[in-house]
C-alpha cells in the first residue's frame, strides 16, 4: 500500500534526519534515525513490507521487529493526519 503525504505538511531531510511541519499550526516533529529511514523509504514508494525489509538490513533487526516499528510508525502518522492510505505514493512537500 502507497500512502501520500497530506496538503497540511511539509517535510526536509537535514543531515540524516527529517523534520515534517505542519504549516496551519506550526508544530514540527524532528524524527530520530529510525523513523527518518522509515518516512524516507516510504517517500521512496516501499510498501511496509518493502520498508520492513530495508530497515532490518539497514539496522540489523529481525524483519518481524522492523515491521512492528513501521507499522506502529505509520499508524502514528495516519493518526497525525500526515499521512493517509492512497493508490499512488507521490509524496511531495519538500522544500
Amino acid at each position: 500500500m502507497a500512502y501520500i503525504l497530506t496538503d497540511e505538511f511539509v517535510w526536509k531531510e537535514i543531515g540524516q534526519q527529517v523534520v515534517v511541519l505542519q504549516f496551519e499550526t506550526g508544530a514540527y516533529w524532528t524524527l530520530n534515525d529510525t523513523a527518518s529511514f522509515i518516512w524516507k523509504s516510504i517517500v521512496e514508494g516501499c510498501s511496509a513490507d518493502e520498508a520492513a525489509e530495508r530497515l532490518s538490513v539497514e539496522f540489523d533487526v529481525s524483519k518481524e521487529s522492523a515491521q512492528a516499528d513501521i507499522q506502529e510508525f505509520l499508524k502514528d502518522c495516519i493518526d497525525k493526519k500526515m499521512l493517509i492510505p492512497g493508490s499512488s505514493n507521490v509524496m511531495t512537500g519538500t522544500s
